[in-house]
Protein backbone atom coordinates (compact mmCIF):
# COMPACT_ATOMS: atom_id res chain seq x y z
CA UNK A 1 0.00 0.00 0.00
CA UNK A 2 1.21 3.78 -0.69
CA UNK A 3 -0.03 6.37 1.58
CA UNK A 4 0.13 9.55 -0.88
CA UNK A 5 0.13 13.19 0.86
CA UNK A 6 -0.74 16.28 -0.81
CA UNK A 7 2.09 18.77 -0.15
CA UNK A 8 1.47 21.80 -2.36
CA UNK A 9 -1.59 22.90 -4.22
CA UNK A 10 -2.94 21.70 -7.29
CA UNK A 11 -3.81 25.63 -8.04
CA UNK A 12 -1.63 27.32 -10.62
CA UNK A 13 -0.92 23.71 -12.16
CA UNK A 14 -2.20 22.75 -15.46
CA UNK A 15 -5.44 20.85 -15.97
CA UNK A 16 -4.04 17.92 -16.50
CA UNK A 17 -1.94 17.85 -13.00
CA UNK A 18 -5.48 19.15 -11.05
CA UNK A 19 -7.45 16.38 -12.22
CA UNK A 20 -4.92 13.71 -11.57
CA UNK A 21 -3.98 14.93 -8.17
CA UNK A 22 -8.38 14.80 -7.89
CA UNK A 23 -8.18 11.31 -9.36
CA UNK A 24 -6.11 9.96 -6.71
CA UNK A 25 -8.69 11.45 -4.28
CA UNK A 26 -6.83 14.46 -2.95
CA UNK A 27 -8.74 17.73 -2.10
CA UNK A 28 -6.89 19.53 0.49
CA UNK A 29 -3.61 20.20 1.52
CA UNK A 30 -1.80 17.61 4.05
CA UNK A 31 -4.83 15.45 2.92
CA UNK A 32 -3.04 12.09 3.00
CA UNK A 33 -5.07 8.99 1.50
CA UNK A 34 -3.42 5.28 0.80
CA UNK A 35 -3.63 3.33 -2.73
CA UNK A 36 -2.62 0.01 -4.09
CA UNK A 37 0.43 -0.22 -5.28
CA UNK A 38 0.22 -0.61 -9.10
CA UNK A 39 1.24 0.59 -12.08
CA UNK A 40 -1.30 2.97 -12.45
CA UNK A 41 -1.16 4.67 -9.61
CA UNK A 42 2.41 4.73 -9.97
CA UNK A 43 2.25 6.42 -13.20
CA UNK A 44 -0.45 8.88 -11.37
CA UNK A 45 2.25 9.57 -8.84
CA UNK A 46 5.22 9.73 -11.25
CA UNK A 47 2.94 12.83 -13.06
CA UNK A 48 2.49 14.91 -10.10
CA UNK A 49 5.40 13.81 -7.90
CA UNK A 50 6.41 17.59 -7.14
CA UNK A 51 3.03 18.14 -5.41
CA UNK A 52 3.25 14.71 -3.34
CA UNK A 53 4.75 13.10 -0.23
CA UNK A 54 4.47 9.52 -0.96
CA UNK A 55 5.53 6.45 1.58
CA UNK A 56 4.97 2.97 1.25
CA UNK A 57 2.92 1.35 4.27
CA UNK A 58 1.79 -1.83 5.29
CA UNK A 59 -1.70 -2.82 5.17
CA UNK A 60 -2.32 -3.00 8.55
CA UNK A 61 -1.74 1.15 9.09
CA UNK A 62 -3.80 1.45 6.06
CA UNK A 63 -6.49 0.63 7.88
CA UNK A 64 -5.82 2.32 10.88
CA UNK A 65 -7.60 5.67 11.61
CA UNK A 66 -6.66 8.25 9.37
CA UNK A 67 -4.61 10.99 10.35
CA UNK A 68 -6.38 13.73 7.84
CA UNK A 69 -9.65 12.78 9.06
CA UNK A 70 -11.58 16.45 9.88
CA UNK A 71 -12.23 17.61 13.28
CA UNK A 72 -15.79 17.65 14.03
CA UNK A 73 -16.95 21.21 13.53
CA UNK A 74 -18.28 23.13 17.45
CA UNK A 75 -21.44 24.95 17.20
CA UNK A 76 -21.28 28.36 19.63
CA UNK A 77 -24.39 28.21 21.75
CA UNK A 78 -27.25 30.44 21.42
CA UNK A 79 -26.74 33.94 23.76
CA UNK A 80 -29.01 33.20 26.76
CA UNK A 81 -32.00 35.27 27.32
CA UNK A 82 -32.14 37.36 30.48
CA UNK A 83 -35.42 35.97 32.05
CA UNK A 84 -38.14 39.06 33.30
CA UNK A 85 -38.32 38.94 37.10
CA UNK A 86 -41.56 39.45 38.98
CA UNK A 87 -41.02 43.03 39.43
CA UNK A 88 -40.56 43.93 35.89
CA UNK A 89 -43.87 43.63 33.46
CA UNK A 90 -43.61 41.68 30.26
CA UNK A 91 -44.08 43.70 27.09
CA UNK A 92 -47.09 42.22 25.80
CA UNK A 93 -48.65 43.06 28.86
CA UNK A 94 -48.53 46.97 28.36
CA UNK A 95 -51.42 48.99 29.17
CA UNK A 96 -54.60 49.56 27.22
CA UNK A 97 -53.87 53.35 27.05
CA UNK A 98 -50.64 53.29 25.34
CA UNK A 99 -50.43 53.52 21.74
CA UNK A 100 -48.74 51.14 19.60
CA UNK A 101 -45.59 52.67 18.19
CA UNK A 102 -45.65 54.14 14.73
CA UNK A 103 -43.45 53.27 11.66
CA UNK A 104 -41.56 56.24 10.53
CA UNK A 105 -42.57 56.65 6.61
CA UNK A 106 -40.34 55.52 3.78
CA UNK A 107 -38.87 58.66 1.90
CA UNK A 108 -40.17 58.32 -1.98
CA UNK A 109 -37.29 57.70 -3.79
CA UNK A 110 -37.07 59.56 -7.33
CA UNK A 111 -35.19 58.08 -9.87
CA UNK A 112 -34.53 60.41 -13.04
CA UNK A 113 -35.04 58.59 -15.81
CA UNK A 114 -33.86 58.98 -19.05
CA UNK A 115 -35.23 59.70 -22.14
CA UNK A 116 -36.09 56.76 -24.54
CA UNK A 117 -33.90 55.72 -27.40
CA UNK A 118 -35.55 55.47 -30.95
CA UNK A 119 -34.97 52.05 -32.36
CA UNK A 120 -33.05 52.29 -35.54
CA UNK A 121 -34.52 51.09 -38.46
CA UNK A 122 -33.08 48.18 -40.27
CA UNK A 123 -30.83 49.11 -43.23
CA UNK A 124 -31.33 47.04 -46.51
CA UNK A 125 -27.20 46.50 -46.55
CA UNK A 126 -25.62 43.19 -45.75
CA UNK A 127 -23.80 43.16 -42.81
CA UNK A 128 -21.14 41.12 -44.50
CA UNK A 129 -18.83 44.09 -44.44
CA UNK A 130 -19.09 44.15 -40.45
CA UNK A 131 -18.26 40.45 -39.85
CA UNK A 132 -14.48 41.21 -41.12
CA UNK A 133 -12.18 42.33 -39.27
CA UNK A 134 -10.13 45.95 -39.82
CA UNK A 135 -6.82 45.77 -40.60
CA UNK A 136 -4.92 48.95 -38.95
CA UNK A 137 -2.71 50.03 -41.46
CA UNK A 138 0.55 51.77 -39.83
CA UNK A 139 1.14 55.37 -40.82
CA UNK A 140 5.04 55.89 -40.48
Amino acid sequence: MLRIKLVKSPIGQIKRNRATVAALGLRRVNQAVFAKDDPTVHGMVRRVRHMLEVTEVDEAEALRKPESEPKPKVQAAPPAKPEASEDQTPASASTKDSKPAEKPAKKASVKAKSPAKPKQAASSKPKAAASKPKSKARKD
